[in-house]
């Protein structure tokens, strides 16, 4: 038993040690009508063969910090990410499932997600059913 832990132990180190980490990116996202933005901050790390894993946090204006990790994939002259987020504010708490199309050329785009919140009272924070459909821009900045 100990030597099938072990290797299983060294078969997840060896994946992990055959990343190559791309840095931090960063987007901000815009919703319709100037309402808010977010600052998306991710490391980046190549799993081969056109595919990487993302990790790092959303901030959004009230101060609140959500995090997340997914992955993307080149699709053409595109890039499609696909981040399950998750975090507490100051009105109640929320996940949500972030999708973004990205031009490969600009690392810009645009996104959409579907998301879950509740308030601190236990209350729908928006939406009938506590569920709430986002979309906007995506537009790579620098990170700070």
């Amino acid at each position: 038993m100990f030597a099938l832990i072990s290797l299983l132990i060294s078969f997840t180190y060896s994946g992990a040690e055959a990343d190559t980490d791309l840095g931090e990116i960063c987007w901000q996202f815009q919703n319709p009508g100037g309402e808010g933005s977010h600052i998306f901050k991710f490391r980046v790390f190549d799993k081969g063969g056109g595919h990487y894993y993302l990790s790092g946090v959303n901030t959004l204006d009230d101060g609140s910090i959500m995090s997340g990790s997914g992955n993307a994939e080149i699709n053409g002259s595109n890039i499609v990410i696909n981040i399950p987020t998750s975090g507490v504010h100051p009105w109640g708490k929320s996940a949500q499932t972030i999708n973004m199309t990205l031009d490969r050329s600009t690392l810009n785009g645009s996104w959409f997600s579907l998301a879950h919140e509740i308030e601190n009272d236990g209350s729908c924070h928006v939406g009938a059913h506590c569920l709430e459909y986002y979309e906007g821009t995506a537009t790579h900045i620098s990170c700070q």
